[in-house]
């Protein structure tokens, strides 16, 4: 199967929520590396790929083989909401 042709599209679970998901991980780690607490731009940017990386988070939670990477990720989200509710 190709990933774009992945039945995730069809509201069915695949292995593309779970590949999503570490994508926006690596986003948010990366844009957490660089924010300025001060810019607002930056703030918005960090908010709403940690939206995404709940998101693909809720879409992969039927991947049961992926459960302990989901649950890590799942973890760094909960930081990631921490960091955003201090600046």
């Amino acid at each position: 199967m190709i990933l774009n042709q992945s039945p995730c599209a069809h509201g069915e679970s695949g292995l593309l929520p779970v590949l999503t998901a570490l994508e926006s991980a690596r986003v948010l780690r990366y844009r957490i590396d660089v924010l300025d607490t001060a810019d607002a731009d930056d703030l918005t940017g960090l908010r709403h790929e940690a939206a995404m990386l709940r998101h693909w988070l809720e879409v992969g939670h039927r991947e049961a083989e992926y459960t302990a990477l989901l649950e890590g990720l799942a973890a760094f989200a909960d930081h990631v909401d921490h960091l955003l509710a201090e600046a």
